[in-house]
């Protein structure tokens, strides 16, 4: 899905939104004021929509290959998309001036994971040795990474937002750790129903299958 047509799609249509809604919905698209100088408030939607477009390139270059516009390496869109995770992490490595400790603890999880998609995303380019087992880390990364995007607005921008509180900033390791256990138990799950839906549907497996399959299944187990 990542690498599909429609996974494209969605990268650059929901790209061009996430800039639109920064930049121009809510009126931040002046960098500097009257005086030459930078307008600090504006700086983080900036940030934002740096990000969306790192993505939205991604998508791009993902429809380039899928329609065979131009002459890509292989696995080219992997790699952009490797160069996009990392440079979104580059970008909250330096989101974080001047905020307190909790925002900083909630933005230093988030791009040290960041960085871990990228690197899964480089090892899809450079080796096939391990394709399966890359393939559940992408969407397992990238799931925790969606959901921890949403208790970082639950946390800062919700109903009851958090204390800057020695507490507070403990427990984040801990809810953390169970977005972190819940995605992986439900990419676990979904593989295992995928894999018994496949083999009802298409019977005997040839050797050369099965033995791929149950390789899955034993470097999943090992996880």
């Amino acid at each position: 899905m990542w690498n599909s047509c429609p996974g494209a799609i969605v990268k650059v249509v929901f790209a061009v939104l996430g800039i639109s809604v920064e930049l121009f919905v809510t009126r931040t698209a002046t960098l500097y004021d009257k005086d030459g100088e930078l307008v600090a408030q504006h700086l983080d939607n900036y940030t934002h929509a740096v990000v969306y477009g790192l993505f939205g390139l991604s998508g791009v270059v993902d429809l380039v290959m899928w329609f065979d516009l131009f002459p890509l390496p292989p696995k080219f869109g992997y790699l952009v998309s490797s160069f996009a995770f990392c440079f979104e992490g580059f970008l909250f490595c330096y989101h974080l001036h001047g905020r307190d400790e909790l925002n900083v603890r909630l933005h230093k999880f988030l791009y040290i994971l960041v960085f871990v998609t990228a690197a899964v995303f480089f090892m899809a380019v450079i080796s096939d040795q391990f394709f399966h087992f890359v393939g559940f880390l992408r969407a397992y990364l990238i799931s925790l990474q969606g959901s921890w995007f949403f208790q970082i607005g639950f946390v800062l921008f919700g109903p009851n937002p958090w204390k800057n509180s020695p507490s507070s900033v403990e427990f984040l390791g801990i809810v953390f750790a169970f977005h972190a256990l819940t995605w992986f138990v439900v990419h676990l799950m979904l593989r295992i129903i995928c894999y018994h839906c496949y083999t009802k549907k298409n019977g005997s497996l040839s050797e050369e299958e099965r033995s791929d399959e149950e390789a899955d299944c034993v470097m999943l187990e090992e996880l």
